[in-house]
């Protein structure tokens, strides 16, 4: 039986720390810019495709730097990366508050948000977890990632009522000073000094020495690295683009900001059930039963849409697809464990984002521009459902080394 976990780093200490970093980049990225997208736009004279492509600069840069990240965290300084990315976020959502035309805006999201939020968020928190717990692992990283929604169900209105008492200048501000602090204060009292020496079930970190270009060439090689990364980015990609769009569509439906805001906030919730689900039955499911069933729910969810639906059940298509939605990120985590260990997760996850974030770009930006040049949502929500779909295909074909099934 190993020892039990310190207080530092170690149990519950870890997973709040791996929670909170996942709710205040998810809250404060993923799930406001929803409601920060009329505002920005009607202040910077800017089209809804303008505002929403910040989104797609963001993901082009945290892909682009998460395996770079990613070796940084196998090599054993995860608590280094989070306590520097922490502040850095902070900084670099009070440089957007300050932006005043595009493309100082493109510029602060691209040096400023999004190399923060990857320094500080789900990929060292993931990796942490995965290291640290064994058995178990479902569970730690299905809590954990009840982070993402109940920042999504947090954040959002937050920003809506301080955008409305001092506009969306001093919402950004705020809120990225008062959670990017409070986050570097965490990861400096909970994060463990030496990877691995919080439990006794951890093992140490790998050490890339010469083969590392054959990690990278059997990563790129392997059909179970393409099916994982392109069936979860299109389930993704259509999550995300209804986390931007659905405030917008309620509008168009005659809903206030404020309703339109708690749209958000129900498929946040929605999400949230979903991750406390996996989290009790994760370890004793197929790992691949989340795309299943995530895939599935959202074409339900996303053919609601296209109804043009009342409130309460344009609610509950939110709701729906967040059920279906939550469990992926956990389901993410255990599944590139599985394939390809944990001594080069964090790497592994690193260039898999790389799948996922194309995609994620493809989706937002192309429901968006649909929406420019059409008088109603109904071209984005076919091309949204069809890619959810085609997630459902892709995860029939995987397969799983059945030596690595991950631990419960």
């Amino acid at each position: 039986m190993p020892p039990a976990p310190s207080l530092r780093g170690g149990g519950p200490p870890l997973i709040g720390l791996a929670l909170y970093a996942q709710l205040v980049t998810s809250g404060l990225t993923t799930y406001s810019l929803g409601v920060f997208l009329l505002p920005v736009a009607d202040d910077l004279g800017a089209s809804r495709m303008q505002i929403a492509s910040a989104t797609t600069w963001y993901l082009l840069v945290s892909s682009a730097i998460a395996p770079l990240i990613g070796r940084w965290i196998d090599t054993g300084h995860p608590r280094r990366v989070m306590g520097i990315g922490a502040l850095w976020f902070a900084a670099g959502m009070v440089g957007l508050s300050l932006g005043r035309d595009l493309l100082q805006m493109w510029v602060l999201v691209v040096i400023g948000v999004a190399v923060g939020a990857t320094m500080c968020g789900s990929l060292p928190a993931s990796a942490l977890l995965v290291r640290h717990f064994h058995s178990g692992r479902a569970r730690a990283l299905g809590l954990a990632s009840t982070g993402t929604p109940i920042g999504g169900a947090l954040l959002p209105p937050l920003a809506e009522m301080l955008i409305e008492a001092g506009g969306w200048r001093l919402s950004m501000a705020v809120l990225g000073v008062g959670t990017g602090l409070t986050l570097a204060l965490l990861v400096s009292l909970l994060a463990p000094r030496h990877p691995g020496a919080a439990t006794g079930t951890a093992t140490a970190p790998a050490r890339p020495g010469p083969g590392e270009g054959s990690i990278i060439r059997e990563l790129f090689t392997r059909p179970d690295f393409w099916l994982i990364g392109g069936s979860i980015g299109l389930i993704f990609a259509t999550n995300s683009a209804l986390l931007i769009l659905l405030p917008d569509f309620a509008s168009d439906l005659g809903f206030d900001s404020r309703r339109g805001a708690l749209v958000v906030t129900a498929l946040a919730l929605g999400s949230f059930a979903g991750k406390l689900i996996y989290s009790a039955f994760g370890g004793r499911l197929d790992p691949r039963a989340p795309i299943w069933i995530a895939s599935g729910v959202q074409v339900l969810a996303v053919a609601t849409l296209l109804t043009e639906p009342a409130y309460p059940l344009l609610v509950a298509a939110a709701a729906i697809n967040g059920l279906g939605v939550g469990a992926l990120l956990p389901a993410w985590s255990l599944l590139v464990a599985a394939s390809f260990g944990e001594e080069r997760f964090a790497r592994s996850m690193g260039f898999n984002r790389w799948i996922l974030y194309a995609l994620l770009n493809g989706g937002v930006l192309l429901s968006a521009h649909l929406r420019d040049i059409t008088p109603s949502y109904g071209p984005s929500w076919w091309l949204l459902g069809s890619g959810s779909a085609l997630a459902l295909l892709l995860a029939l074909f995987l397969r799983l080394p059945a030596r690595e099934t991950p631990p419960a």
